[in-house]
């Protein structure tokens, strides 16, 4: 688990710090979440670059590309979901450029493992598809924009068969949802929460919210903290000095806990070192782990 972590750890700081191509989608593997890389609900890893998707069989070790795009589009985001029949289904949003240079983002769906994909009608006539998102329930999400700047949240709760509006005028970045299906819709600075039971979104303003199980971390002015009932109540942690000469990233896992990584960004130093931290909830500190690695500037 050590070796995996630090590997995938390595590649994404990596990748942050020299690729365009790495598109900022947050999934899971092994519990923790990781920036572009699908752990998906078929047993294997899936990664995608704007016109590319890798799969590895073997936990991370070995990756083989299974799709190539023929450049007319880019690939902004893919997610999974499992039927009722117990079946993998892949939802992605293929983003064109049309006649007129302006984007147009579509809904394609895989019943291959990401081989080959076939445009949804879950979209209609519309050609403004901006994201999909899928939850651990398996409902399905996906951003509607009008032309106007005006985004519409759609849900599919029949495995992509068919979808509703779930909420109009929100420009979601993000979906969460806890083990007692209360969602988290993630804005720029701006996320709001509710159960279904509810009939009130809850706003929560904080710049950033990493949700993992029922606890959340919630981050403003470089503070972080700490939340277990849905960000009623917060208490703020302690954390190694953290101001904005770092590069920090929270990451979840499924069981309750979270990790994070910190590394320097400097253009004056040919090596940054990044660190790894868990939280403790007892003494409600960072525990450093015994796990660093330098990033070379090159």
């Amino acid at each position: 688990m050590k070796k995996l972590l630090l590997i995938i750890l390595f590649i994404i700081i990596s990748c942050n710090l020299y690729s365009s191509e790495i598109i900022n989608e947050v999934a899971s593997i092994n519990g923790i979440q990781y920036p572009n890389l699908l752990d998906s609900k078929d047993g294997n890893l899936y990664t995608y670059s704007y016109y590319n998707v890798f799969k590895s069989t073997d936990k991370g070790v070995n990756w083989n590309k299974i799709f190539n795009s023929d450049y007319s589009f880019f690939i902004n985001s893919i997610v999974d979901i499992k039927n009722d029949e117990g079946k993998t289904i892949f939802f992605a949003n293929f983003v064109y450029t049309n006649n007129g240079g302006n984007l147009e983002g579509f809904i394609y769906y895989s019943n291959d493992s990401c081989k080959s994909w076939v445009k949804s009608n879950l979209a209609g006539s519309s050609v403004g598809v901006a994201h999909v998102f899928a939850t651990p329930s398996n409902k399905l999400f996906f951003a509607l924009l009008d032309g106007q700047g005006n985004s519409t949240l759609m849900i599919s709760n029949d495995f992509g068969k068919t979808a509703q509006v779930f909420k109009d005028s929100v420009n979601v970045d993000k979906i969460s949802e806890m083990p007692d299906s209360t969602l988290v819709l993630y804005f720029y600075r701006q996320n709001i929460i509710k159960h279904p039971k509810e009939s009130q979104w809850r706003a929560l303003p904080f710049e950033s919210i990493v949700v993992s199980k029922d606890n959340m971390l919630l981050v403003q002015d470089s503070v972080i903290s700490f939340s277990k009932d849905k960000g009623l109540t917060i208490e703020k942690t302690s954390i190694f000095n953290y101001n904005y000469n770092y590069n920090l990233k929270l990451f979840g896992d499924g069981e309750g806990n979270f990790y994070a990584s910190l590394y320097t960004i400097s253009t004056s130093v040919m090596h940054d070192t990044s660190f790894i931290y868990k939280y403790n909830f007892q003494g409600n500190t960072w525990d450093k782990l015994n796990w660093s690695f330098d990033i070379i500037n090159n």
